[in-house]
Formats: C-alpha cells, sequence, structure tokens
C-alpha cells in the first residue's frame, strides 16, 4: 500500500530533521504512526512534514528532503514564507499555503498513493485533494477541537465561511484524538455526513520503574508534593495554579512542595509571579524525560490539571494509570467539554472543582487532600480502576488506527 502522509512540521518533530537523526518528543500519536508505517514492509510511505511559522527554529525557504538516522523513508519539509519583503503577512501566509498545495498536489500525481493522510493544520490541502481526486481516500486527522474550530461554525467571517466549506469535504474518514475537548457535537456539525468519523483517546507506556528522575530525592521526604505538568500557557491554567499554591503558602503550613514541570510563553510570567509571592517552596523544570515522569507522580500527593478545552490528555492519562490522587475543572456541557470524562471517570476517582478559574476551591480541595490521606488512597485505587476500562497501551491505540487506514485504503 503506498500512503501520503502529510502532517505539520512540529516542534517535537523540528529537532529530528535539523539534527538529522530521528529522536521524536511530543505529538506521541503522530510520530508513533509515522514509525509504523515507516517500519512496515507492506508499506510504501511518503512523508511531508509542513512549516507553518510562527515559533520555530525552522527557517529553511526551500523544500529539503532528508533522509533521517533511525528512519527509512526520507523526510521532505516544505517551506513557510513568513517574511516576504513586499507583501503583508496575511499574504505571506496565502502564498505560502499555495506553494505548499501545489507541491503536495505534484507529489500526489507523481506518486499515486492508494491513500492520503493529512492533519488538521493542512486543512487545505486535505480539502482540495478530497475534492479533485474522489477516486484516492483522504483521511483528514484532528488532534482535538478547541475555541478557534468553534469560532469558525458559529461565527459569520468570510475565512469562516471557507474553513466550513474545507470542513465539509468528502474525507474518507475522520479519526480524532479523543482528549475530552468536546469533539461530539463539533464533528456532527461540522464534518460531512457521510465521513466515517473515529474518536481514539491516545495511549499510555507500560510501567516501568526503572527509569527515575533523580532530582525528585533532593525533595525533603516530609514534603507533600503538589505536581503540574504541562504547556505553560492560558489554557492550560498553569497562572490559577500559581495563585492557588500561593494561598496554600500563606495559610503558614510549610508542609507543601509545589512542583511545575512545562514550557511555553509564559514561563517568564509564572517566574516573575514565584518571585514576588515569595514561593520558595515552588519550582519550574522545563523538560523532563517521558519515561522519568512515572517516578515524579510516585513521589506526588497531589496532581492537578486544569486544562480549559478536555482532560483527557497525554499527561492526565499516564496520571491516571499512575494512580494519582488528581483534580480537574468541571465539565463544560453546554459545548460538551469533558462530557466524555465525566462518564469515564466518575467523582470518586477525582476531585472536581467549579472551574479553571475557580482559584480559591483549588486552594481548598489541595488542603482539604493534603488532610486526609485516607481519602487520597481511595482515589487512587478508585481512578485505576476506572481508567483500566478505557486505557489502552500506544501499541494497541496505533494498531487500531492502522485497522482505520487498511479499512479506508481499499485494498481489503
Amino acid at each position: 500500500m503506498r500512503i501520503l502522509y502529510i502532517a505539520r512540521l512540529f516542534s517535537g518533530l523540528e529537532q529530528s530533521v535539523i539534527k538529522g537523526k530521528w529522536e521524536p518528543s511530543g505529538v506521541p500519536t503522530i510520530y508513533r504512526l509515522i514509525e509504523r508505517l515507516d517500519d512496515s514492509s507492506s508499506i510504501d510511505l511518503k512523508l511531508v512534514l509542513t512549516s507553518k511559522g510562527g515559533f520555530t527554529q525552522w527557517n529553511s525557504k526551500k523544500v529539503v528532503n532528508r533522509k533521517l538516522e533511525g528512519l527509512l523513508t526520507p523526510v521532505i519539509v516544505l517551506p513557510f514564507f513568513d517574511k516576504i519583503s513586499f507583501c503583508h503577512k496575511k499574504i505571506s501566509k496565502f502564498l505560502s499555503e499555495l506553494y505548499q498545495l501545489l507541491y503536495i498536489i505534484s507529489a500526489k500525481i507523481i506518486f499515486n498513493p492508494d491513500l492520503i493522510y493529512v492533519d488538521h493544520a493542512n486543512i487545505v490541502s486535505a480539502s482540495v485533494l478530497s475534492r479533485i481526486f474522489s477516486n484516492t481516500p483522504v483521511i483528514f486527522r484532528l488532534m482535538g477541537v478547541y475555541q478557534a474550530a468553534r469560532d469558525v461554525m458559529e461565527i459569520n467571517r468570510p475565512i469562516f465561511y471557507v474553513l466550513r466549506w474545507m470542513y465539509r469535504s468528502p474525507f474518507s474518514a475522520i479519526i480524532c484524538t479523543q482528549d475530552g475537548s468536546g469533539l461530539e457535537p463539533w464533528l456532527n456539525k461540522a464534518i460531512n455526513k457521510k465521513t466515517s468519523k473515529y474518536l481514539l483517546i491516545n495511549g499510555v507506556d507500560e510501567i516501568d520503574h526503572s527509569e527515575t528522575y533523580n532530582d525528585i530525592s533532593l525533595i525533603d521526604k516530609d514534603k507533600s508534593v503538589i505536581l503540574f505538568v504541562g504547556k505553560l500557557e492560558e489554557a492550560k491554567g498553569i497562572l490559577q495554579y500559581i495563585r492557588a499554591c500561593s494561598i496554600v503558602a500563606k495559610t503558614g503550613n510549610n508542609k507543601f512542595y509545589f512542583l511545575i514541570i512545562g514550557n511555553g510563553s509564559l514561563l517568564n510570567k509564572c517566574r516573575e509571579i514565584i518571585k514576588v509571592d515569595n514561593l520558595t517552596n515552588m519550582s519550574i523544570i522545563t523538560h523532563v524525560n517521558h519515561c522519568e515522569i512515572l517516578s515524579i507522580h510516585l513521589r506526588s500527593e497531589i496532581y492537578v490539571s486544569l486544562n480549559r478545552w478536555g482532560n483527557l490528555s497525554n499527561v492526565n492519562l499516564e496520571a491516571m494509570r499512575a494512580g494519582s490522587c488528581i483534580i480537574f475543572p468541571s465539565s463544560k456541557k453546554s459545548i460538551g467539554v469533558d462530557v466524555i470524562t465525566d462518564k469515564l471517570i466518575s467523582n470518586k476517582a477525582v476531585s472536581r472543582i467549579p472551574s479553571t478559574d475557580s482559584v480559591q476551591d483549588l486552594a481548598d480541595s489541595i488542603i482539604f487532600l493534603h488532610n486526609n490521606p485516607n481519602k487520597r488512597k481511595a482515589m487512587s485505587r478508585q481512578v485505576i480502576k476506572e481508567s483500566n476500562s478505557f486505557l489502552v497501551t500506544w501499541e494497541e491505540r496505533i494498531n487500531n488506527e492502522l485497522v482505520i487506514i487498511q479499512k479506508h485504503s481499499g485494498l481489503i
């Protein structure tokens, strides 16, 4: 089977291309599928990654075809022209999309794939390919649905009309990451009724106690670790987490240690708040190897997730697998956010606060759970029990996606 695979040059893939060695990070559903397709003797893979500008270290302005150590398939990277001197920024972006589209159309004609797999960042190419090459199935890949995608369906702007038309393209299938972001109502409104829809929860790694983050042992053993893992962005509620921790610290109880693992655009602001609030018992670790996260969960007393747009993310699934005592924000039933999470995980398994912005409630919940170790233990046992009903290994998760690809290739 010949597959044309098109995805954004994610930051987690960028360093691999720059270094010439396949060492991906982040976006596990993307890189793990690439690895399986690349490793299959029955699949002829053409891999195209598209640069989309923004915060990136990739600045090549020409097509790069590069062989990476650890990957059999050469990687083709298409450029993004974000600074064309004689053009407005929006025109530069349009020209970049047009250039990438024309290249991808030519790659389709020359490679003649049995199936085309395209991610959400390349919606323009996905839409056009599905419409002009109707005999070749196109699978559209969506990670989750966030406010920008909801705005497309609810706000009347010329560009949004175009995007609605693209979403209604005759894709053979759409594969979505079930992350609790409210996919179901959005899919029903946005996607072609004839398109097959698949919602898959991400996988988790097998438990491995051999990998340990050594610095975690430097925290005093009598301290209770309150853990936050995720991007330091507004959508993740990192500022609310710090403010709640500040309230807890001001109670005079010095038994807490607040640990943040992550990086992002709010890193400097987080550090500033920590300094101003004199949170000497809080630290930020910008990077920890994925295999070492389990040891940090096992050392932590409470794990806090404040995701505004869904709490079935990779890091939260890992926390469930580890049996962490978890605090979540409540679901937003009006737009479908975390409705599925409510069905999968009960209030016996996690503690829910009214919303991401409920800072005082978060502080109260941290203090309550800290003071009630039996409650924490009961929640830990329950979250393991309930999550075992839907958690799968990464091998199983990718196998499920490969079955969908095979089904829609038309070759079986």
